[in-house]
């Protein structure tokens, strides 16, 4: 019995091991991410060392202020999040899920729809792009939805664009994005709520990687 259960033991430790690296080689090499040099996409969260918030937290609105004017090793970044709200449409009126991203998203990640123009800060808050998905399943298709306004998150808003199928960020059943700007006179600093996605600029994941091991040296940066 003891040599079966350090057996079995092993063999689920093999296993487990070959399936993670599967995981890793499927969505690196076979199922790539669907942007453009998705290589350089980054995920940015915050860290404090000594304190009592968790090893990796999500940040507040002014640090996408300060990437996006002053960073020399981010060609773009963006908000994004993910949360239910109403739609109506006509009779129809279901709780999808949504993203309310900064405009920069699409820039970051280098995707532009395949129908219709995307955001810009004139538009503020009152204009959403549609998913592929809810653009067959609630539209039928129909290309005269842009520039009609529907009820989306309490709010009557304009459809300005369609993403194509395989747009789906920051998750699958993400349906549509709806526009906005961060401003910086509108921040109240240390609310801890925003998550942001960010592009490399070229060359600078190599830099990157050369301050690190100046950093473990202790030569100065």
């Amino acid at each position: 019995p003891g040599f079966l259960l350090l057996a079995v033991g092993m063999l689920g430790l093999a296993i487990g091991a070959t399936a993670g690296m599967f995981g890793v080689v499927n969505t690196v090499l076979l199922d790539p991410l669907p942007y453009d040099h998705p290589d350089r996409l980054v995920y940015i969260a915050a860290s404090a060392p000594g304190t009592d918030y968790p090893p990796e937290f999500e940040v507040g609105p002014e640090f996408y202020v300060q990437y996006k004017e002053q960073s020399h090793l981010l060609q773009d970044v963006s908000t994004f999040n993910s949360f239910t709200a109403t739609l109506r449409v006509d009779d129809r009126v279901e709780r999808v899920r949504m993203s309310w991203p900064t405009n920069s998203m699409y820039s970051t990640l280098g995707m532009r729809p395949i129908l219709g123009r995307l955001p810009t800060p004139e538009d503020e808050s009152r204009v959403a792009v549609i998913s592929y998905p809810l653009w067959q399943s609630w539209f039928g298709g129909d290309t005269a939805v842009i520039g009609r306004s529907y009820e989306i998150a309490d709010e009557k808003r304009t459809v300005i664009g369609i993403m194509g199928p395989s747009f789906r960020f920051p998750d699958d059943a993400t349906l549509l994005w709806i526009g906005s700007e961060i401003r910086p006179e509108g921040i109240r600093p240390g609310q801890y709520f925003t998550r942001l996605v960010g592009r490399l600029a070229p060359g600078a994941a190599a830099l990157l990687l050369q301050q690190l091991g100046r950093r473990q040296l202790g030569l100065p940066l």
